[in-house]
């Protein structure tokens, strides 16, 4: 017995259990995903890129990081959300624009849905449940361009959340010209072009945790996981073209993901 919890004990719904006073589920996954990661880069000070910031504090992956003493950039492109990180995170650089890949027009439309953290600039990836309440011309940046710019030091901890429009970014985030330690991609997992890109440039698929993959260096130490979450992954990998036509059929119906 003492064996088998011992083999469950990195995986984050085990870890999950820890926070028996957060009565929601998914805060409570939330609060294991930040567990493990702080485990994983096992520092107390840092750098970090967070693109699709959202609000400071609630769901966010790196402010869990700056209250031990990292600082970082913060990326998001609603103006409302960028006063309110400008105010509450202020030893991070934050940045109202959003991120594409190399040669797109210098502004785009960005979808502002009345759920802030459904916001995006792939259209096509919201769905008939997602209400959206404007739209809003925004400044399109690559990841390359802002970290050649506000980069301090070197680059430990990145995350991507952008509903969507992670290939995009990725197209604009040379990975070998700034090797963070640790990648986290919130990846509904529709198709591997993320994914294979990410691995072309010399990173693997180590865990995935609630909708989130992480990457890390080929020839880095991987994060601890148990035997049932590295089966989870494999079989959400196997299962992609499958998700890909369920997700467009209920689509259709506008139930999405």
């Amino acid at each position: 017995l003492k064996d088998k919890h011992s083999n469950m004990e990195h995986f984050y719904r085990t870890v999950a259990d820890s926070f028996p006073h957060e009565l929601d589920i998914k805060q409570r996954e939330a609060l294991a995903e930040q567990k493990l990661i702080r485990e994983y880069l096992d520092t107390n000070e840092g750098f970090f890129l967070e693109i699709g910031a959202n609000d400071p504090c609630l769901n966010s992956q790196t402010y869990h990081l700056e209250q031990l003493g990292w600082n970082g950039i913060l990326v998001e492109p609603i103006p409302e959300l960028c006063n309110k990180l400008s105010k509450e995170r202020p030893s991070s650089i934050v940045l109202e624009c959003a991120c594409s890949e190399p040669g797109s027009p210098d502004t785009a439309e960005f979808q502002i849905a009345e759920e802030s953290g459904k916001s995006t600039l792939s259209a096509s990836f919201l769905d008939k449940r997602v209400k959206v309440k404007s739209t809003l011309t925004v400044d399109i940046r690559t990841v390359d361009s802002i970290l050649s710019e506000h980069l301090q030091g070197s680059l430990s901890f990145v995350s991507v959340d952008v509903e969507g429009a992670q290939l995009e970014v990725f197209k604009g985030f040379t990975l070998q010209d700034w090797e963070p330690n640790l990648i986290l991609v919130e990846d509904n997992l529709l198709d591997l072009d993320t994914h294979r890109l990410i691995c072309s440039q010399g990173y693997e698929l180590v865990k995935r945790t609630v909708f989130n993959n992480w990457y890390v260096p080929k020839h880095a130490p991987r994060p601890k996981t148990c035997k049932k979450e590295d089966a989870i992954l494999k079989w959400k990998i196997r299962r992609v073209p499958f998700r890909k036509l369920r997700y467009n059929l209920r689509k259709l119906i506008g139930k999405g993901i």
